[in-house]
């Protein structure tokens, strides 16, 4: 079997979505995998490096320059597939997939699962995502066909799935559900209450002040306007609160953090370093603005911070995961109603251990073992 990536290059979200998915099918499932990583040209070697360093089984290609130019991969792919001799296919976003139907209909494989990542066409239109007016131009029709056209197809979420049926008229059954999982690497240990005070004593974090986190990056999608509102009026009603952005930057235009620089914390720090911020905190902050993009997406954030033991402050309509936050008691859903200074509250240790357990329970790759093995099955028989 291969799974197949394209311009996707390795990053924290690829090392728990990729290579670690690819190590559970070929340690856990016993399902023998290929990585087949088609890369850009730019820092290819490093990024070769860091790609086969998480997974052994890759290979690792340059793609043609400029993505208007991503079907003429399919004859790298065609040497790929004498070579692995594989039947089945994973392909990751709709570019990767069509490229995987191309060798299904030359007969180099047989079987094709779309393994989609979220509503393309509407956040190549919703945000700058590419600029290649051709590219937008086409992503519909290229997102319908490799939906109809797939023998099976893996969603984010339920919602991606209502996204499908109502866009595109989808009515099959052959899909599953596996939202964005763990990073099997990433090992947590909730800390003691020393241990945390520590923490917020060394980032300047009084004993009655009470710590948000936001982690990511400052992308178009991230909605950095909606957190701009949320924390000025936070703020304003409620002074002891402050925000620790695990963030490379905020964006110049972001206002709260010129009114309020002392409630704001900024800090960009290595991997290892994140676990033991994100454990010293009371809330993870996932604030996004509606749209289709964020409707039906899975962020991976939501079960990194519940594996730190935070409960999350979410915006309505986020993929399914406002939905699990009420089901679970495991954060607050923001609403035009809800009092959201009144709510909050310093975390305690029996919450970060809920929150622990729900992550687990939840958003292991072990947890959707059974969804993998029908995956497995529809496309390896």
């Amino acid at each position: 079997m291969i799974y197949l990536t394209y311009n996707d290059s390795p990053s924290g979200v690829y090392y728990s979505q990729v290579t670690d998915t690819c190590n559970y099918f070929n340690n856990t499932l016993k399902q023998p995998i290929t990585l087949v990583a088609l890369i850009s040209l730019r820092n290819f070697f490093e990024s070769r490096k860091k790609i086969k360093s998480q997974y052994h089984n890759s290979i690792v290609l340059p793609m043609f320059p400029k993505q208007r130019n991503w079907k003429w991969n399919v004859f790298t792919l065609f040497f790929v597939c004498l070579f692995c001799n594989s039947k089945g296919v994973i392909a990751r976003g709709p570019f990767a997939c069509s490229l995987a139907l191309k060798l299904k209909n030359s007969g180099l494989v047989k079987k094709v699962c779309f393994d989609a990542r979220g509503a393309y066409t509407a956040e190549l239109n919703e945000y700058t995502v590419v600029e290649d007016e051709g590219i937008k131009n086409t992503i519909e029709h290229l997102e319908k066909e490799v939906l109809f056209e797939t023998d099976f197809r893996l969603a984010i979420s339920a919602a991606l799935v209502d996204y499908w049926k109502e866009k595109f008229g989808y009515i099959a059954t052959n899909y599953v559900i596996v939202p964005c999982t763990l990073n099997s690497m990433i090992q947590v240990s909730l800390r003691d209450e020393q241990s945390i005070s520590k923490t917020k004593e060394a980032l300047g974090i009084k004993s009655n002040e009470i710590l948000l986190v936001y982690s990511g990056s400052a992308a178009g999608w991230q909605s950095f306007e909606v957190m701009d509102v949320f924390l000025y009026n936070l703020f304003v009603a409620k002074p002891n609160v402050k925000v620790l952005f695990l963030s490379p930057s905020l964006p110049s235009e972001f206002m709260t953090a010129k009114q309020f620089p002392k409630n704001i914390i900024q800090r960009w720090v290595s991997p290892n370093e994140v676990e033991a911020l994100l454990s010293a905190c009371d809330y993870g902050l996932i604030l996004r603005e509606f749209s289709i993009t964020n409707k039906v997406a899975s962020p991976t954030k939501f079960a990194e911070y519940l594996l730190s033991g935070l409960p999350v402050i979410i915006s309505k309509n986020i993929g399914d995961f406002t939905d699990f936050v009420m089901q679970h008691h495991c954060g607050i859903t923001l609403n035009e109603e809800n009092g959201i200074s009144e709510a909050l509250q310093q975390n305690t240790l029996s919450a970060r251990q809920k929150m622990n357990h729900l992550a687990t329970t939840y958003f292991s790759k072990a947890s959707y073992s059974k969804e993998y093995e029908r995956l497995i099955k529809a496309i390896s028989a």
